[in-house]
């Protein structure tokens, strides 16, 4: 992988070095402000925000992937994965003992001061990592890999982390879990990306498409969607 593709991962890292300050706060304090900032517009925003971060949005992005080149569905597969381990490993056995924000704070007796919203299954247990957050910041910084394109990173680094922060919202996680989230996924891509450039660039038959695409008329209509693709990210509302 060229050096200069790495400069498309640079909006996640400064994304974690700005939040990681935030983490010197206590994390119910953290959880009630972000919580309560609550409104009827902003719940509908983040309640269907957040489905950004669920698996069946990985698995689309994976069947898109389908039509690209083989390279990009074998690194893809490898980081999911990887994210897939940090997430269970960190769930099931390191950290299976930390409850949800509405667990923990009916414990400090502030479970009366959040906010919950109408259709929203609130989850007790398994909290560290946010599992939605890790999912939606894997498959936005594999995305920016693969298309290399500074513009369309800055979106989705901030699509990704406000996915993060519809968790907070919607009183699923506390702030840490989102942070890490949001670490493990972006490390996800970038270990997988890394593992594999020799293993990809030693085939060449890894640059062919997974489905062959025989006809020319399709291959230019795949890259018109391509570009369009990246022409929409770039335009995404930056919230």
């Amino acid at each position: 992988m060229k050096a200069k593709r790495y400069q498309s991962i640079v909006p996640f890292i400064i994304t974690l070095v700005i939040l990681s300050p935030f983490l010197c706060i206590p994390k119910d304090q953290s959880l009630l402000f972000i919580n309560g900032l609550n409104s009827p517009g902003r719940d509908i925003f983040f309640k269907n925000l957040t489905w950004f971060g669920e698996g069946f949005m990985v698995v689309c992005a994976a069947i898109t992937l389908l039509f690209l080149r083989i390279r990009w569905f074998f690194i893809f597969v490898l980081g999911l994965l990887l994210h897939v381990f940090l997430i269970q490993f960190n769930k099931q056995i390191l950290f299976n003992d930390i409850y949800r924000p509405s667990v923990y704070m009916s414990w400090i007796c502030q479970d009366h001061l959040l906010h919950f919203i109408e259709g929203i299954r609130v989850r007790r247990e398994v909290s560290f990592p946010s599992g939605h957050t890790t999912g939606a910041a894997f498959a936005a910084s594999f995305i920016a890999l693969v298309f290399n394109s500074n513009r369309s990173s800055i979106t989705l680094a901030l699509l990704a982390i406000s996915v993060g922060f519809s968790r907070v919202y919607l009183a699923q996680h506390f702030l840490i879990d989102v942070y890490f989230g949001f670490l493990f996924g972006t490390l996800s891509s970038i270990v997988a990306f890394v593992l594999t450039q020799k293993i990809t660039s030693r085939y060449l038959w890894m640059d062919k498409y997974l489905i062959p695409v025989k006809s020319r008329r399709l291959k230019i209509r795949l890259a018109f969607l391509r570009q369009s693709f990246v022409r929409g990210l770039r335009s995404y509302p930056k919230y």
